[in-house]
């Protein structure tokens, strides 16, 4: 296996080893909110890498053979900036970060790190990751694939969330809400 077909499993590999590694707490005392997006956001990307991963395969879809280097060390640098951030939204969140929703009344808004530039850094790095990964695959319908199956089920997750949080916390969210943007500073 050449090293730039291996490089997308190893992506996989990491990812699979953050999200196992970090989905295992839980605050026993939060409002669980959670409305299924747990399975949502993890069978969307799930499916959507799957699918990224089968049609890869079919080269008349894949990037131009002399772009495969090209494609694999964007794809890498993209999987790597979304993996640094989504650690660095969960090391930020700490006891506050659960694998589904959970919020308490008395949960602070958190605006440290990353969530001083975004709202949701932790799905913006795992989006970054899954479209990362699609890249390193070099096949345009891969990343076609995540864009249209992965990123919804993120984006529903997210919704799912800010609603917990708009009724949860109330004013205090709301305000920080109007100031920062959801996914990429000062546009979305």
């Amino acid at each position: 296996m050449r090293p730039s077909t291996a490089l997308p499993f190893l992506l996989l590999g990491l990812l699979l080893a953050v999200e196992m590694r970090s989905g295992w707490r839980g605050r026993r005392a939060a409002l669980e909110r959670d409305n299924g997006s747990f399975w949502v956001v993890h069978l969307g990307c799930l499916t959507a890498l799957t699918l990224a991963f089968t049609l890869s395969r079919f080269r008349p879809f894949g990037l131009a053979t002399r772009l495969d280097v090209t494609a694999v060390v964007y794809g890498a640098t993209t999987f790597a900036a979304g993996l640094l951030l989504r650690v660095w939204a969960i090391r930020t969140l700490g006891r506050y970060f659960t694998r589904d929703v959970r919020v308490t009344p008395d949960q602070p808004v958190v605006t440290a790190g990353p969530f001083g530039w975004i709202r949701h850094p932790s799905y913006t790095g795992l989006m970054l990751e899954t479209i990362g990964i699609a890249i390193a695959l070099r096949s345009s319908l891969s990343v076609l694939v995540v864009l249209l199956v992965a990123i919804p089920a993120i984006v529903y997750r997210v919704r799912v969330e800010e609603r917990a949080l708009y009724d949860t916390l109330g004013e205090p969210y709301e305000r920080y809400a109007r100031s920062v943007r959801r996914f990429v500073p000062f546009v979305v």
